[in-house]
């Protein structure tokens, strides 16, 4: 994303984000498997606000994220 301005005229800086997945069919009878973290590399990024209503320019998000996602399948 590159940087963009906000509602004020003030600038949210751009950046770059990678997540990587791991993921397996069948790592026992009827389960799938998936690891997922998002924001590989941690870095510091914000949004702009959506509107002048909110008291803020721009949202900060979340740092590195972890996801695991069993699925289990009746047969």
């Amino acid at each position: 994303m590159s940087h963009r301005r906000t509602e004020t005229g003030n600038a949210a800086a751009g950046f770059a984000l990678a997540n990587l997945t791991l993921s397996t069919q069948r790592l026992m009878p009827n389960l799938d498997a998936r690891f997922t973290i998002r924001n590989l590399f941690d870095r510091d990024y914000a949004h702009v606000a959506p509107s002048a209503n909110v008291p803020l320019d721009t949202i900060v998000q979340d740092g590195r994220s972890y996801w695991l996602n069993l699925e289990y399948t009746f047969r």
